[in-house]
């Protein structure tokens, strides 16, 4: 068996980059095409998507949070959780602190979406793993936690 030393060109390295990225991208669309058919709300947008993820992840948040936490105008973050909003799956309530301020809670219905979509992003995932063996799954696994440990997220 021939070992490739973990040294390369600047030039390699940046094209292996691009390939594990294109990679990853890849399977992250594979596995949100196959969670968004599953779902009932499959109309959503991907910034209304986003902003479930960021509610069930953050709690209540403000418009304004929101939309720069997304990198998007006020405006655009707005219309958005109005559609979540007439969609039942965001509630608006008013701030704790500062009556003036609303904020964005998820719905039990929300929460269910985010849990249903997370769900089936992993069926996806846990699909396309059955095309390689378990002594090649292991392998990959042991190539990708070095990269997440420090972030805490491998298990």
């Amino acid at each position: 068996m021939v070992t490739e030393s973990h040294t390369s060109t600047p030039t390699a390295s940046a094209e292996l980059a691009e390939r594990i990225v294109s990679l990853f991208a890849s399977i992250g669309r594979r596995s949100n095409m196959a969670a968004a058919g599953s779902l009932s709300f499959g109309d959503l947008s991907i910034s209304q998507v986003r902003l479930l993820h960021i509610l069930h992840a953050a709690g209540g948040q403000s418009v304004g949070d929101l939309a720069a936490r997304l990198g998007i105008s006020a405006a655009t973050a707005s219309r958005a959780c109005d559609g979540l909003f007439r969609a039942g799956l965001v509630e608006r309530r008013e701030d704790a602190d500062d009556r003036r301020v609303r904020r964005l809670h998820m719905t039990p219905t929300g929460v269910a979406y985010v849990e249903h979509f997370a769900a089936a992003k992993l069926d996806a995932v846990r699909e396309l793993l059955t095309t390689i063996d378990t002594d090649q799954q292991q392998r990959l696994f042991d190539a990708l936690a070095p990269l997440v440990a420090n972030d805490g997220c491998a298990r």
